[in-house]
């Protein structure tokens, strides 16, 4: 089996991540109710403000982190490191798949949720160009935390807890309230691309850059992460 094989199916034989894929659809489904309790005209701008305060920097940030960190922490439970580090394959390459296994999976959790209650908003005013805005904003955020999860995982032990109050402390916090913070924060440029496409969300506090640099900035962080990542993994003890 190739190593994201390996770490896909670990991935889902573990049981957080359906805990994780339940908090994706509660995550949804308070966006579902915002559609149902608000009128007409106010859904769009309530469904704005969620995906501000909850649905980026904290549920995205949040699953996409858990993820990253979780498939090295059960590979070095289960040793299967060791089989992978025997192996041929550059340790970049690992990495890679590494980040790529969790931001698969994060996917599959976190876009049928969001885009399946932002597409009851379409009757609204949410077309097809915010959904796939919306997509962009779900799947970029959720690569650069994915690596983010790995690299973390593979300099500290306790990586979930660390990343939990990353997101507690800055992401949910700070950096999605303080205009001077955003630019870095990972959240902020996620919400820069869904500004791009949902009516209501004008008002975002976003970094004040265009949509290619959010894209950019996204993806150059899940680079970075890959790099790093394998850089660590060839001078690491293991498992």
């Amino acid at each position: 089996m190739t190593p994201v094989a390996i770490a896909l199916r670990a991935l889902l034989g573990a049981r957080r991540t359906w805990v994780l894929g339940v908090l994706s659809v509660i995550a949804g489904g308070i966006a579902l109710l915002i559609r149902v309790r608000a009128d007409e005209f106010r859904w769009l701008d309530r469904y704005a403000e969620v995906t501000e305060s909850l649905t980026i920097p904290t549920v995205v940030a949040f699953v996409a982190l858990v993820l990253g960190a979780s498939v090295v922490g059960d590979e070095r439970e289960d040793w299967t490191i060791l089989y992978l580090a025997a192996t041929p394959v550059p340790r970049v390459r690992l990495a890679g798949a590494w980040v790529l296994a969790a931001w698969v999976m994060a996917l599959v959790l976190l876009v049928p949720a969001t885009a399946g209650a932002a597409w009851l908003g379409l009757g609204g005013g949410m077309g097809a160009r915010g959904l796939v805005w919306l997509v962009a904003a779900v799947g970029l955020a959720s690569l650069a935390y994915s690596a983010l999860g790995v690299l973390l995982a593979l300099l500290v032990r306790r990586a979930i807890i660390l990343g939990l109050l990353y997101i507690v402390l800055w992401e949910a916090t700070i950096a999605t309230f303080a205009d001077s913070a955003d630019k870095l924060s990972l959240g902020a440029y996620g919400r820069r691309l869904l500004a791009q496409g949902v009516p209501g969300a004008q008002e975002f506090r976003v970094p004040t850059v265009g949509a290619a640099t959010a894209v950019i900035v996204l993806v150059a962080v899940g680079a970075v992460g890959v790099w790093a990542g394998g850089r660590r993994l060839g001078r690491m003890e293991l498992p």
